[in-house]
């Protein structure tokens, strides 16, 4: 589950989620955009943060939908102090919020798309909850 086939050269500090987390873009070797959402480490990290992404690993790489973001892997980001990311493609036209404010669509389809990909997360045993579910996704 780990890649190492993510190019560490051009990555991109996209965003800060949060006090915990970061999202880069970065590349594959084969020149693929993906997306990894790293756990900022400091040396007190809380076991509860680490326990927390290797669940969301662990229920992600499980998931197979048309309206869910397929899980690429983890990544070992290389630092003073080691931290993992998770991988997934990299959406070339934006969240949400900046697709639908550069293209003019109905939003009624993605609002179906969204509850058939909720419906689909929600059939699971133990059921999946979106934890943080926005157009500006994390």
């Amino acid at each position: 589950m780990v890649k190492n086939d993510v190019k560490l050269t051009n990555m991109t500090l996209v965003a800060s989620v949060d006090p915990f987390k970061e999202i880069w873009k970065g590349w594959t070797h084969a020149g693929e955009g993906i997306a990894v959402k790293v756990l900022r480490v400091e040396e007190r990290t809380d076991a509860k943060l680490l326990k927390g992404l290797s669940t969301e690993a662990k229920a992600w790489q499980k998931l197979s939908h048309p309206n869910v973001l397929p899980f690429h892997g983890l990544y070992c980001v290389d630092s003073d102090l080691p931290s993992l990311g998770l991988i997934s493609l990299w959406m070339e036209k934006g969240n949400l919020t900046q697709f639908l404010q550069k293209e003019d669509v109905g939003r009624v389809p993605f609002i179906l798309d969204i509850v058939e990909g909720l419906e689909y997360l929600h059939s699971f045993q133990p059921t999946i909850l979106h934890g943080s579910l926005k157009c500006v996704s994390d």
